[in-house]
């Protein structure tokens, strides 16, 4: 494997270095700005001095460039770094505070939650993002663009106390969310809505969602199609989450690259037609990209939705211009394109997820032919299914074990049903939300089907997720051991492309390494002695 031949993977790898060293040591503006100047300047020098890209030289000043660039890049997104972030100004026991609705966020047992941007502060103009939890006792419920003006108080979002928690205030911290409002019936007042994109998007989604109340889907089957066609995730129930997420295919729930790639290859399919006529390909491409947009408009724009049609945009215009020689290149631009677009992206676990798994795909993809042992296009399908699960878990095992520290063991068996069945859905989710417009007779049959299906595959996850004993939990996992991990299979990715005895000696040396300090993390755990007390209601001691 050569990887000269992927100049961009070393662009994104320097620049993600450099949003993670901002992250870390918060360079200020002068330093990026005189940064900038020094290493730009030195590698336009370089390339018209020597003209030759190939110099260690230029390779240098390249990576120096886009690591400076990826810190730049990271300030700048970062609101709290502008003087019109509200955080910049004087905070009051009770503040009045003008915003705008922007998103709906999963409710809890009190609390309907959305995140709302600010508009001003304290009768000054501000900007910045804030979580509002609006009381479900209040008299009205709130939609996308309603104008909202509140006198509150803003408090920090609770940071995580317990250990291994989910820290949910990192979490919104890197969406440029930093504080949490409450709202009570004589807290706000709701003004006339703001007529704007938003508005018109958030419109067309609930025309459309509203669309399948002629099929009188259960509330679990809906909620599933909501997911999967809409990414509205907000009322998916909590034993079905945890079934999905032990049975190890809870990224079926959320739109992604495997999603976006299956209304892809659906709608080349059935545009193909479009290539008899006189600039058919252009119109063929022109159609889909606007559809792939359009799809990732109406579920919401999250990271998982932009990166995974971005990349695909980036696929369908290769192929369009025959120039699509590499993907690893398609993914590093598309990965470059969105941490240019939003660094904090980076911080991301589906961000991370995805691109770990297309990696690792494409990385052991060339090996797949060599397990075909059959020639039946039904027996090739779910071996691919069998090789594309297993590289794919094998590019996500670190980033699992340190976030969630366990490992399903049963995602092989759940993937070869759920994968073929959430494509069925998919499709048939689609085709029936084109037939409720036009043919409903025909669609409410069609979501007969679809119901049925989805029954089928919930049943199939409970029934795994209930094999507690394949679950491997509380394992002791940390980030250099997810660090060395990755650098393990690098090392034997590198191997089986070229074997000789200098890769496979390294491949055991690291492979040695990652032993020696996993062992010393479990016996430093073992041996220590630790009181916990949680910050639960009733507390709880350990």
């Amino acid at each position: 494997m050569q990887f000269a031949k992927y100049p961009l993977f070393t662009i994104i790898i320097s620049f993600s270095i450099g949003i993670i060293l901002q992250f870390l040591f918060h360079f200020n503006f002068e330093l990026l700005l005189y940064s900038i100047i020094f290493f730009g300047v030195l590698l336009i020098f370089t390339y018209f001095k020597f003209k030759d890209t190939t110099t260690s030289l230029f390779g240098f000043l390249t990576f120096s460039s886009s690591l400076v660039l990826g810190s730049f890049s990271l300030f700048i997104h970062k609101e709290n770094n502008h003087k019109t972030h509200y955080s910049n100004q004087a905070f009051f026991e009770k503040n009045k505070i003008e915003a705008l609705v922007m998103e709906e966020l999963k409710p809890n047992e009190f609390y309907n939650k959305y995140i709302i941007e600010i508009s001003s502060f304290n009768s000054q103009k501000a900007k910045g993002k804030v979580v509002l939890n609006f009381s479900k006792k209040n008299n009205e419920k709130l939609e996308i663009s309603d104008n909202i003006k509140l006198i509150c108080e803003l408090n920090p979002v609770a940071k995580s106390y317990n250990p291994n928690q989910f820290d949910y205030a990192l979490y919104l911290e890197n969406q440029n969310v930093y504080h949490q409002v409450t709202a009570y019936d004589n807290d706000y007042f709701i003004a006339e809505k703001s007529v704007n994109f938003n508005f018109y998007i958030h419109k067309l989604r609930t025309h459309l969602i509203k669309s399948f109340e002629i099929h009188h889907f259960s509330s679990q089957t809906k909620s599933i199609i909501n997911a999967l066609v809409f990414g509205q995730k907000q009322d998916l129930d909590k034993t079905t989450l945890e079934d999905y997420k032990n049975a190890g295919v809870v990224h079926i729930l959320a739109i992604s690259g495997l999603h976006i790639g299956i209304i892809y290859m659906f709608l080349s399919v059935i545009l193909r037609f479009l290539r008899r006529i006189k600039y058919g390909k252009i119109i063929q491409l022109v159609v889909v990209l606007a559809i792939l947009w359009l799809f990732a408009l109406v579920s919401g724009m999250s990271p998982s939705v932009t990166r995974a049609v971005v990349m695909f945009s980036l696929v369908a215009i290769g192929k369009y211009s025959n120039r699509i020689n590499s993907l690893f290149n398609v993914v590093a631009g598309s990965a470059l394109l969105l941490l240019i677009y939003n660094p904090l992206y980076l911080f991301d676990l589906g961000f991370q997820l995805s691109y770990a798994a297309v990696i690792s795909i494409l990385l052991w993809q060339p090996f797949f032919h060599k397990f075909y042992f059959s020639k039946n296009k039904i027996l090739v399908y779910f071996t691919d299914i069998v090789l594309v699960s297993l590289a794919a878990q094998l590019g996500v095992i670190p980033l699992m074990l340190l976030y969630f520290k366990q490992l399903p063991t049963l995602f092989l068996l759940a993937n070869l049903v759920v994968i073929p069945l959430a494509t069925l859905v998919l499709i048939l989710g689609i085709i029936c939300l084109f037939l409720n417009f036009t043919i409903p007779t025909i669609s409410v049959w069609i979501g007969k089907i679809i119901s049925f299906l989805v029954s089928i595959m919930n049943a199939y996850i409970h029934m795994l997720a209930s094999f507690k004993d394949f679950i491997l939990k509380d394992i002791t996992f940390t980030t250099p051991m997810a660090i060395l991990l990755y650098v393990l299979i690098f090392l034997c990715v590198y191997w089986v492309y070229k074997p000789s005895k200098l890769r496979f000696s390294s491949f055991l040396g690291m492979l040695l390494l990652f032993q020696i300090i996993t062992f010393y993390s479990v016996y430093e755990t073992s041996k220590s002695t630790e009181m916990i007390i949680y910050n639960n209601k009733p507390s709880l001691i350990s």
